[in-house]
């Protein structure tokens, strides 16, 4: 019988570092969105960024968690985190690039 207490704990680590490690790196590491705001730069992208994080949190918990369900829709999953990545990097390049 499979121990369901070590698959939850696998399941929160990995939702808690897709989650809210990228939440810490992009608002605290290099791109500060207080700086940007000072500097006039628009931050649309950061919002729709952020509201996929939890969804792509799970997912990531999932795809590490789950190798080989055959009832995981792993392409899906694969595409909602690379599109997670994409809009990653939207957000530190609107930060990044200059202003208008």
């Amino acid at each position: 019988m499979p121990n369901y207490e070590i698959y939850a704990n696998r399941e929160k680590t990995a939702f808690d570092l897709c989650d809210y490690s990228i939440r810490y790196h992009i608002c605290n590491g290099t791109s500060d969105v207080g700086m940007a705001m000072g500097k006039g730069l628009d931050l649309s992208a950061f919002p729709n960024a952020q509201m996929l994080y939890p969804a792509a949190g799970v997912m990531m918990a999932y795809l590490i968690t789950k190798k080989g369900d055959k009832n995981l829709p792993t392409a899906f999953y694969i595409f909602f985190v690379a599109l997670t990545a994409v809009l990653v990097v939207c957000t530190a390049a609107s930060v990044l690039a200059p202003p208008k």
